[in-house]
């Protein structure tokens, strides 16, 4: 308490809360002196106030966590809008309570490491949670977003998540020519035909239009396209004899 009476001492006060162990003071009776403290923090605009705002929230917070309020605690580390916000949730497993609602928000945070971590807990976030999610805000960078995502869950499991495959095949398309042909010969999740027409007449796509022609078993139309838009007569030859 004497470290809340003085702005100047809430920094020590959050050390305190984050050192001690728990059981040295009750959470349950800091947690209401903490809240009137911000609450009169509210009526001021002064920089001092702001900081000594976040520092108490993010111990009030803490507070949360020991007195067992893991949402509360959470919803308060997002209010602050700290990257470090996905540390805290890894380390308390607090995943569940973003799988809701939340994980654009993680991702405007920090997108690398967010992005990690729905990849790495994909038991927890599946796919068919997360991609509605980032999509679900519009516009260049939520389609960037999923497809940083997709290509890392793809990375890490390609027989996976094959509902969202032709997805993935369209955002590689905006985003990522060169992993395509990788992405073609791996996947068994997209629809073969679709992809051969969102492909076609594209020139600078010419070995992917090959081998989706190829696969369709449209043999005469993919040697066609290697004489004419790729000049390729030694392969034109080769899959003729094929």
């Amino acid at each position: 308490n004497a470290f809340l009476a003085t702005p100047g001492h809430h920094a020590r006060f959050l050390a305190a809360v984050k050192a001690w162990p728990s059981k040295l003071y009750s959470a349950h009776v800091l947690i209401p002196v903490v809240k009137s403290h911000l609450n009169s923090i509210k009526t001021s605009d002064s920089a001092a106030a702001s900081v000594s705002s976040v520092v108490l929230k993010e111990a009030l917070a803490e507070l949360y966590l020991g007195d067992g309020q893991r949402e509360r605690a959470l919803n308060l580390y997002l209010d602050i809008g700290r990257p470090s916000v996905l540390n805290f949730i890894a380390r308390h497993d607090l995943l569940p309570f973003v799988a809701r609602d939340k994980l654009a928000l993680l991702v405007q945070l920090d997108t690398p490491a967010a992005v990690s971590l729905f990849v790495k807990n994909r038991e927890v976030l599946p796919p068919n949670v997360v991609i509605p999610q980032l999509l679900g805000h519009g516009g260049f960078n939520a389609r960037q977003t999923t497809h940083l995502y997709m290509s890392s869950l793809f990375e890490d499991d390609p027989s996976g998540f094959e509902e969202y495959h032709d997805k993935l095949f369209e955002l590689h398309l905006e985003f990522a020519h060169g992993a395509l042909m990788d992405f073609l010969k791996r996947s068994t999740g997209y629809d073969v035909s679709r992809a051969a027409t969102l492909l076609a007449g594209n020139e600078s796509l010419v070995f992917e239009r090959v081998f989706l022609l190829s696969k369709l078993g449209s043999h005469e139309e993919a040697v066609r396209v290697l004489l004419l838009d790729a000049k390729d007569l030694s392969g034109a030859i080769k899959l003729a004899s094929e």
